[in-house]
């Protein structure tokens, strides 16, 4: 199976896959595992998304191994 996590919205303290229902559009949220399985399977040791609000700017989750990056103006 292949999912774009980019369009995904990665929590803490959860596994797997959840709906999202607040976004609806039938998006997910993704757990640690999900982030570490990814990384693994594409030899990669970092995932840097965008596309959610990070009210500090930018949000770091899944033992510093998911990013999100948020740019607006204002």
């Amino acid at each position: 199976m292949y999912v774009c996590l980019l369009i995904l919205d990665p929590r803490d303290k959860m596994q797997g896959f959840k709906r999202n229902s607040g976004r609806g559009g039938g998006t997910l949220y993704f757990g640690s595992d999900v982030t570490e399985a990814f990384l693994a399977r594409n030899n990669l040791q970092l995932l840097i998304r965008s596309h959610e609000v990070a009210m500090q700017g930018y949000q770091v989750l899944h033992n510093n191994t998911c990013i999100t990056v948020f740019s607006a103006p204002n």
